[in-house]
């Protein structure tokens, strides 16, 4: 099994704040560019990304409460 860590506080803030201001930037370009899903898809994966384990792990550990 593996062992993943997580990320500290500040590495999250510096990741999303990254983020945010990618996101905002681009704006004006992404109103007109036909791809823009995949662009705001990949913004979202490194907003939610704290720690080594992938997003859509992380994501499936916290819904599958949700079952059981």
């Amino acid at each position: 099994m593996t062992t993943y860590k997580h990320y500290s506080a500040l590495h999250i803030f510096l990741r999303r704040t990254v983020a945010l201001t990618l996101g905002i930037v681009a704006l004006p370009v992404m109103l007109f560019w036909k791809d823009r899903a995949r662009f705001y898809s990949y913004l979202h994966r490194v907003w939610a990304k704290t720690g080594d384990k992938p997003v859509w792990m992380e994501q499936a550990e916290q819904v599958t409460c949700d079952f059981y």
